[in-house]
C-alpha cells in the first residue's frame, strides 16, 4: 500500500467571485461583405445567455431602411450558447449595418454585452468563383459534397444534391471530399467494431483545385457504387 500526502495551494481571496470573461464573436466579422439574397449573422458567446432583448439589435440597409429582427429570424442550439439570425430585406445599394446596444444579450452569470457596431459591404459575385460537379448515386444512398480548403477545413457543404454547385468560392485553393452518408444524419460516422459496422466511406478529389475570381470550374464528378 503506498499513501501519498498532497497539500493544496490556498485559494487567494482575491480570487473568490471571480467570473470568466464573457466573449462574443460574430460572423461575419466586421467589413467582411455578405450575400445579396439573404443578410445572416451567427452569435457565438462564451457562456449560455438567460435572457435577450430584440429590440436592441439594429439592422439597416444603407443606413436608411431599418430591418426588422424578430422571433421569425432567429434560431438558438441547444446550449444557447450559439444564435443564428437570418433576415431577407430590400437589396441594399452598398451596405448593410449591425449595431447591438449594451444590454442586448445577458449570460447565466448576469455579464452583459457591449455596444457593437460593424458595417458589411454587399457581396459582388465577380470577386469570387464558382466550383461545380455531379454525383452518381444510383442506389440513392444519403451523401455530403464538401469543400475543403488547404489545411482540410469545411468551407461549405451540400446534401443529396446529385448536381452540386459551391457558389461565392473566394479566389484559391480547395479539395473537394464525398462522404457516403449511409445513416443520413448530415456527418461521417466511424462505425462500430463490437457491432460490425463499418466506417461509411470516404471519397476525395485528390487534385487540389485552384479557383481564380470570376472563374467557374466544373467536372468535379463523383460516383457511389
Amino acid at each position: 500500500k503506498h499513501e501519498q500526502k498532497v497539500k493544496f495551494k490556498p485559494k487567494n481571496k482575491k480570487d473568490d467571485g471571480v467570473k470568466d470573461d464573457f466573449g462574443l464573436r460574430i460572423k461575419p466579422t466586421n467589413n467582411e461583405d455578405i450575400d445579396l439574397k439573404e443578410q445572416s449573422f451567427v452569435f457565438n458567446f462564451s457562456k449560455p445567455i438567460k435572457t435577450y432583448d430584440l429590440t436592441k439589435i439594429q439592422l439597416t440597409n444603407d443606413t436608411i431602411t431599418t430591418i426588422e429582427v424578430g422571433e421569425k429570424n432567429i434560431k438558438w442550439n441547444n446550449e444557447k450558447t450559439e444564435l443564428k439570425i437570418s433576415v431577407s430585406a430590400k437589396k441594399p445599394k452598398e451596405f448593410v449595418r449591425l449595431k447591438l446596444l449594451k444590454g442586448t444579450f445577458i449570460s447565466v452569470d448576469n455579464d452583459t454585452t457591449q455596444n457593437y457596431s460593424a458595417i458589411h459591404p454587399m457581396r459582388d459575385p465577380e470577386n469570387y468563383g464558382i466550383i461545380s460537379g455531379t454525383v452518381t448515386n444510383k442506389n440513392k444512398k444519403g451523401f455530403v459534397v464538401q469543400l475543403l480548403d488547404e489545411k482540410f477545413e469545411v468551407i461549405q457543404k451540400v446534401a443529396n444534391i446529385e448536381q452540386y454547385q459551391f457558389g461565392f468560392v473566394k479566389a484559391g485553393s480547395y479539395y473537394i471530399r464525398l462522404v457516403v452518408d449511409e445513416n443520413k444524419n448530415g456527418e461521417w460516422d466511424a462505425g462500430d467494431l463490437e457491432k460490425n459496422i463499418l466506417p461509411e466511406e470516404i471519397k476525395i478529389i485528390q487534385d487540389k483545385i485552384k479557383l481564380k475570381q470570376n472563374f467557374e470550374l466544373t467536372g468535379y464528378d463523383f460516383k457511389i457504387d
